[in-house]
């Protein structure tokens, strides 16, 4: 098969333009070696590496403010208020959220006094006090 007869149909050529460049060489071998292409393998594989992406947003409470920045499966809260801190994961845990608590020094992203960094464990059914 020379590289003047590839074909792709849209739905190949929109995951082919989204990979990074070893994976288009590893797509194009594919289609060479077989005629056609898992499109699903590279999906799966484009997922994987998107989820390494991180989530930011920002908790305003009264004069307080708080950061959440969630990456994989790290947590990282950088609050001017620990009660608020404190508050946040107390709610995160009574939601079902089982955390384990990194040691991590502040960087010059982390603008907020406190600072607290967890490693997201597991998530288990809502925790009632009653």
């Amino acid at each position: 098969m020379k590289l003047s007869d590839l074909q792709l149909h849209e739905e190949e050529f929109d995951v082919f333009v989204a990979l990074s460049p070893s994976q288009k060489i590893a797509f194009i071998e594919d289609i060479h070696r077989n005629g056609e292409v898992e499109v699903e393998k590279y999906l799966q594989d484009m997922y994987n590496q998107d989820s390494m992406m991180f989530q930011f947003q920002e908790v305003v409470y009264g004069d307080d403010y708080m950061s959440v920045i969630q990456y994989g499966d790290i947590l990282r809260l950088n609050s001017s208020s620990l009660k608020l801190l404190r508050t946040f994961v107390k709610k995160l845990w009574m939601d079902g959220l089982i955390m384990t608590r990194i040691n991590e020094s502040k960087t010059e992203w982390d603008t907020r006094r406190y600072l607290r960094v967890y490693k997201l464990t597991s998530q288990i059914d809502a925790i009632c006090e009653n």
